[in-house]
């Protein structure tokens, strides 16, 4: 809907940034999720290889 008068439209200016802010936080949130699990699975990667040369 268009703004009917500046008010408006601050208002809907201002729902918009709002918005836009929470993407921004998601993405944030989602790359520090995948590079927790990278350094996860890296460690357990490592651990079960230095297990197994201490099995042979």
């Amino acid at each position: 809907p268009k703004p009917k008068n500046k008010n408006d439209a601050l208002i809907i200016d201002d729902d918009r940034d709002e918005n836009d802010e929470e993407v921004a936080n998601s993405f944030d949130i989602n790359k520090w999720l995948n590079d927790a699990s990278q350094a996860i699975l890296g460690f357990l990667l490592l651990l079960t290889l230095t297990v197994g040369k201490d099995a042979k």
